[in-house]
């Protein structure tokens, strides 16, 4: 009871505009330990009816009409306005704190976080029924619940998905800079944090990609946007799909591969480091698949072999070093 008076003495203080900085403080803090909002609104309009106003008439010795029962009243024009000045702050502010008693009750979202080690994939179900393949080395981040009017989810590394439709629900992917917004197809993201590209494919239905500008362009089926983090800019192809996502079959593809580019997947899967004794080295390109459970040793072999390029590994088994005479860049 106590409470309610002190909120209706701050209240009133704040519609003179009399309140201090710590008033202030004060009177959020009594309304956010009211039970219901329709509490709020209730003690704030009778602290309206029952404060005791002194309007403004601009000259303190102004006297006030008093009109007889028979004549419409006057309200000289200064007077009106400071009423309505009084009514907007009430509705103001019993607006302004009923949403603020609500924000402050409001939960925060809960997320759950999915991880993998090298040489490790997951299947993740999401609260919608959609399906996410995670690869290794990745991580993946999403609500307990998609309560929001869109299905968000954060991912670094790459994931296949397989969305579940909800045309009135879109499903959107952060990853690195880039946005992929979809409401039900499968697509493949690879977004790691130390790659210079992410790349976005289509598999089935289409998804539009957004930075954090503009929109860069809406994809198709067996469409790829590759996207350059450092010159913020990218290219749209037509790719092999069944390369780009063969890793969920268990199988480790390339498609006309850069050996750089081969390397960092051979990182990330078998836990090692790649030191290039030549950058010529980088541009040699290769097509193959091999089971994901192969050695690497093995795959080494054959790729090194073709390319006419010899391989080293440390007695620690922790860093590869190629060496060669590489190839031209024909990438320009």
């Amino acid at each position: 009871m106590e409470d309610n008076e002190q909120l209706k003495y701050l209240y009133g203080r704040y519609l003179r505009n009399q309140s201090s900085r710590e008033e202030l403080q004060a009177f959020f803090t009594l309304v956010n330990t009211l039970p219901d909002e329709a509490q709020i609104r209730s003690l704030l309009s009778r602290s309206w009816e029952e404060a005791e106003w002194q309007p403004d008439t601009g000259d303190a010795h102004t006297p006030l009409y008093f009109p007889s029962e028979a004549t419409t009243p006057v309200i000289p024009l200064r007077r009106r306005y400071q009423w309505w000045k009084l009514a907007a702050a009430l509705i103001t502010g019993i607006a302004l704190l009923a949403y603020g008693w609500q924000q402050s009750r409001v939960q925060p979202l809960a997320f759950l976080e999915k991880t993998t080690a090298i040489r490790q994939q997951v299947k993740v179900t999401l609260p919608d029924s959609s399906v996410v393949w995670l690869h290794a080395a990745s991580k993946l981040r999403y609500p307990e619940k998609f309560d929001g009017k869109n299905r968000e989810v954060f991912l670094e590394g790459k994931a296949f998905f397989e969305i579940h439709p909800d045309a009135g629900k879109p499903f959107l992917v952060h990853s690195g800079g880039l946005t992929t917004t979809v409401l039900g197809t499968s697509f493949n993201i690879d977004a790691y944090d130390d790659a210079e590209h992410i790349a976005v494919t289509v598999i089935s239905g289409s998804v539009r990609v957004t930075d954090s500008l503009k929109v860069l362009d809406v994809l198709l089926p067996a469409q790829q946007i590759n996207y350059n983090k450092r010159r913020q800019a990218f290219a749209k192809t037509v790719v092999d799909t069944t390369a780009c996502v063969a890793w969920t079959t268990g199988k480790i593809k390339f498609d006309e591969e850069k050996m750089s580019a081969i390397a960092e997947e051979l990182e990330r899967w078998y836990g090692v480091q790649f030191l290039f004794k030549d950058d010529a080295l980088c541009n040699c390109r290769y097509t193959a698949s091999f089971d994901d459970n192969t050695s690497l040793e093995k795959l080494l072999d054959v790729i090194c072999t073709v390319n006419n390029i010899r391989y080293t590994i440390n007695e620690k088994q922790t860093t590869v070093t190629l060496t060669g005479k590489g190839c031209p860049d024909n990438s320009h």
